[in-house]
Parts: C-alpha cells; sequence; structure tokens
C-alpha cells in the first residue's frame, strides 16, 4: 500500500460512496491491507472478498465524509519507494532462505535500514 491508493480513494469517494480495491495476495495478507487502509483513509471496511482477479476490498466512506484537506498521507511510501523497498525484500527474502548463504553473508543497503528505522511496521514482518 503507499499513498496514491489512499488518495485515489478520496477521489473516487467525491462520487461515489463505495470504493473497491483489487488486491492479488492471500485472504490473510488482503485482510491485512484492508485495516491498513480504513485506518488511513478513514473509511469503514465493508467486506474483503475473494475474485477472479484476487481479492476485493470494498470500503464505506462513511454517511457524512467530508474529503480531508490533504487527501495524500505524507508519511506512507509513494509507489516508487513502496516498489524499491518491495524488491529489496524479496533480494533478502532469496538470500536468507538459500541454504548456501548464511545469515552473516547477507548484506543490507543503507536505504533497506533506513527504510526499516522509518517504518516500524515492517518489524513485523517476518524476513529471516
Amino acid at each position: 500500500m503507499f499513498s496514491g491508493t489512499v488518495q485515489n480513494m478520496h477521489l473516487h469517494w467525491k462520487y461515489r460512496e463505495l470504493v473497491k480495491i483489487i488486491v492479488k495476495e492471500e485472504m490473510d495478507e488482503a485482510v491485512r491491507i484492508a485495516k491498513m487502509l480504513e485506518n488511513e483513509s478513514g473509511g469503514i471496511l465493508v467486506d474483503v472478498i475473494t475474485v477472479s482477479k484476487g481479492q476485493a476490498i470494498i470500503m464505506y466512506r462513511g454517511k457524512n465524509y467530508e474529503r480531508p484537506r490533504d487527501i495524500k498521507p505524507r508519511h506512507l511510501l509513494t509507489k516508487r519507494e513502496a516498489l524499491k523497498l518491495s524488491l529489496e525484500l524479496q533480494r533478502k527474502k532469496v538470500l536468507c532462505s538459500s541454504h548456501s548463504f548464511k545469515k552473516a553473508h547477507v548484506k543490507e543497503t543503507p536505504q533497506f535500514s533506513t527504510w526499516v528505522e522509518n517504518f516500524n511496521h515492517l518489524s513485523s514482518l517476518c524476513i529471516c
């Protein structure tokens, strides 16, 4: 999830009461993402359902919805930063899962260390 997702939700809520977000993840991960979206957007989670493309998160804007002054959260990653972090997490996961590499051989880049420090929710992810 990145700041553009929440921004697009608010733009969609300008004309509609519901928004449907397709997530290509497993159900457990989709529910976690839905709860994060609920907190970040201020909307109400209606349901997480399985569709042909993955999981669909359905969010309601609320009866007395007022669009926030700043619809793009500043503390979330941009799309470019989220992609870089995702690639770094995949790289580290592959290195950690490989039997030929030991944990001492896995080196973190300075960017990865900075992101982990700035975003405490990443510490809940099981990397190694």
